[in-house]
């Protein structure tokens, strides 16, 4: 049975409310003010709140307050009730997240109505949770296992191949093997790379000190570096005159090590997810307060919810497409940009092309 946490002073108000809710087959928990209506919450975890704001001990401000401190209540819908319209409760009340509000005396399909909206805002909130976490899981059962055993095994088969046939190898053909396993070793350090990279930017985001240190990161010529990223890919890939730069010179506020990251993985994005000789444009220029650098020309098409899902581990349509790497670059690159006072913006026709926008603040 669902359970709804009332938190009322004014008994007869509570047992009315309760009368209620029991008619219609919900589980009444009550409590005569805050601080007692805390802990049930904690002791019961009920899947609404229903709390006043103007009660003795402990308000309605503080008892919302605290419940979004608790990873435990954190979720929970919460509705205010008021006897009267103060506009100072109200925002204070949005800002620290209540859910809706209801105005004494109340009326039967008010409350009720009231309810069942929050109650199927937090389900449908919920699902969308439980899939994305089950893709999560999917993609780490799946795509994981797989990016790190596909490098692996190339130096390992490789690297046997050499020890059993040594002797019968000429130079060529072992230069050619130590090559193979060179480029399965580099495969197999950017993705450890990138894992250590993401769960420093994760630690670093709650780290109030080291954000304002970023903060006064600093690239002097944005220009020099996108074109050395640029180059050093393309030529890694063999498919340096495939990549178009119409670049303007901008400083902006990040290090160069951070800005030649977002580059070089949007940059290995787009040139893995066009055909040879396809063109890959990266464009930049910069108004009074950003530069923009946009790469376009991605053949890969995305629909709005993919792009809304991107995130750490996240691959789409694995099962259609051959994919290297674990979905790290593109939330690496969204995450240092965010990072830095801007921003990653994905444009995309569904079965068509993708261009990604990159903004970052610029220096004067």
């Amino acid at each position: 049975m669902t359970k709804i946490l009332v938190i009322e002073d004014e008994q007869a108000i509570r047992e009315v409310i309760a009368e209620l809710l029991e008619f219609d087959n919900f589980e009444p928990i009550l409590a005569e003010n805050g601080q007692i209506g805390l802990e049930l919450a904690r002791q019961n975890h009920p899947d609404l709140i229903l709390c006043d704001i103007n009660m003795p001990v402990l308000g309605g401000l503080g008892v919302l307050a605290a419940v979004r401190e608790d990873p435990a209540l954190i979720g929970i819908p919460f509705i205010f009730l008021t006897a009267k319209v103060d506009q100072s409760d109200v925002r204070m009340g949005m800002e620290l997240g209540a859910d809706d509000y209801l105005f004494k005396p109340i009326a039967r399909t008010e409350l009720l109505g009231a309810i069942n909206t929050q109650l199927d805002k937090h389900q449908m909130v919920k699902r969308r949770y439980e899939q994305k976490l089950e893709d999560l899981r999917r993609n780490l059962s799946t795509a994981l296992p797989h990016e790190l055993r596909t490098p692996l095994n190339g130096i390992l088969g490789t690297s046997d191949l050499i020890l059993e046939c040594f002797n019968s190898l000429d130079r060529e053909e072992l230069l050619e093997l130590v090559q193979n396993i060179n480029v399965s070793a580099r495969r197999l350090h950017r993705l450890v790379e990138n894992f250590w990279m993401y769960a420093k930017i994760e630690i670093s985001s709650s780290d109030q000190n080291r954000m304002e240190s970023l903060g006064l990161s600093k690239t002097h010529s944005s220009q020099g570096v996108i074109e050395q990223a640029a180059f050093k890919l393309g030529r890694s890939v063999d498919r340096r005159a495939d990549i178009h730069l119409d670049l303007q010179e901008c400083g902006v506020f990040i290090s160069e090590t951070y800005l030649d990251k977002i580059i070089t993985e949007l940059l290995d994005n787009a040139l893995k997810y066009s055909e040879p000789n396809q063109k890959v444009n990266i464009r930049s220029w910069f108004d009074e307060m950003y530069l923009h650098v946009v790469i376009s020309g991605i053949s890969r098409g995305m629909t709005l919810q993919q792009i809304a899902d991107v995130g750490a581990y996240m691959q789409f349509d694995r099962g259609v497409y051959e994919q290297q790497g674990a979905g790290l670059g593109l939330t690496i690159s969204k995450r240092l940009a965010e990072m830095h006072g801007g921003e990653l913006t994905i444009t995309s026709i569904p079965g068509g092309e993708t261009s990604v926008e990159i903004t970052l603040r610029r220096m004067p």
